[in-house]
């Protein structure tokens, strides 16, 4: 991932405040609720004692058409939760730049964090369209797909990018250019696992819920151990549970052991797995787990609540 203007504001932010800073105002989080989960739960925004919006916002006005710091901005805002102010920083980028799809694919992925699905569903769209080679793009249109029901379609937008790295054509266009900040291609898919290891998972995921279980069967006997991983552990842990090579309590402690986010991550795989095979009450007690916790805004959580909130209509009819 490219982090390298935002971990430096991190480090200093720190560094001040262990020096006995004084915290910003903007530190306090917003009154009321950033959202209102699909269960009825207020979902609040959390403190920016590392001074990173303000850090980030200074970057901005010295430096106000530059599309990186824009990007900067919103991010700095979504690390302290205030996804509805990253909307509208977004939304003043697009304004600027109504053809960059790099705006319009962290506008969508905030309005999924919001459960917004709609709205992220027709950003994604758009990014995609303007630039279909684009990793993040291709991955968050699919997750939008994915919790609005739409199984073929998200399994469909994983393909179409991961066809892309086998594409030799593709791979010579990757090869003689260089990204911009923020980017990452589904080129890049050919030779990086981790990436690859997020991809296949929800692909998985999604082919089950599309009933195509011949396919993910064979997605799952593909895996193997020996990949290079780093923040997608989760998947793959998901992964190599799919495939028979690890059992399940050997795969949630591990999530578990490597903190609440991993477990969220991996262990949505799992109990979709066990709702796939007809174990709805030990999917629905793993669902509850995973939104008992905080990390609301992770994807595993938010597929979870879809599924609760999907099964609570289905008792109440």
């Amino acid at each position: 991932m490219h982090v390298r203007r935002i971990i430096p504001l991190v480090i200093v932010a720190a560094f001040a405040l262990a020096c006995g800073g004084r915290r910003s105002p903007s530190a306090e989080p917003p009154a009321g609720p950033e959202a209102i989960s699909l269960l009825g739960v207020p979902l609040h925004a959390i403190r920016d004692d590392a001074g990173l919006i303000a850090r980030a916002d200074a970057e901005l006005a010295e430096t106000p058409n530059s599309v990186t710091a824009i990007i900067n901005a919103g991010i700095a805002r979504s690390a302290a939760r205030r996804f509805n102010s990253a909307v509208e920083m977004f939304t003043s980028g697009i304004e600027k730049f109504p053809n960059e799809a790099r705006l319009y694919r962290f506008r969508g992925h905030r309005y999924l964090t919001l459960r917004r699905f709609d709205d992220a569903v027709r950003d994604l769209e758009q990014a995609v369209s303007l630039d279909s080679t684009n990793y993040d793009i291709a991955y968050h249109l699919a997750l939008a797909y994915y919790v609005t029901q739409r199984y073929a379609d998200a399994a469909a937008a994983i393909d179409k990018c991961m066809a892309f790295a086998e594409n030799a054509k593709w791979q010579a266009v990757e090869e003689a250019r260089i990204n911009p900040i923020w980017y990452r291609s589904c080129m890049s898919l050919k030779t990086d696992d981790d990436g690859r290891a997020a991809m296949l998972d929800w692909r998985y995921r999604a082919l089950r819920r599309a009933g195509k279980h011949a396919d993910a069967r064979r997605l799952a006997r593909a895996v193997r151990e020996g990949w290079k991983v780093r923040d997608n552990g989760p998947y793959y842990r998901a992964l190599l549970f799919y495939r028979g090579i690890r059992d399940e309590t050997s795969t949630l402690d591990s999530l578990s052991g490597a903190g609440e986010l991993a477990f969220v991550t991996g262990a949505y795989g799992v109990a979709n797995w066990h709702l796939m095979e007809g174990d709805t009450a030990r999917a629905r007690a793993l669902f509850e787990r995973i939104v008992g916790g905080d990390q609301w805004p992770a994807f595993g959580f938010i597929a979870a609540e879809v599924d609760l909130a999907r099964m609570k209509d289905d008792n109440a009819r």
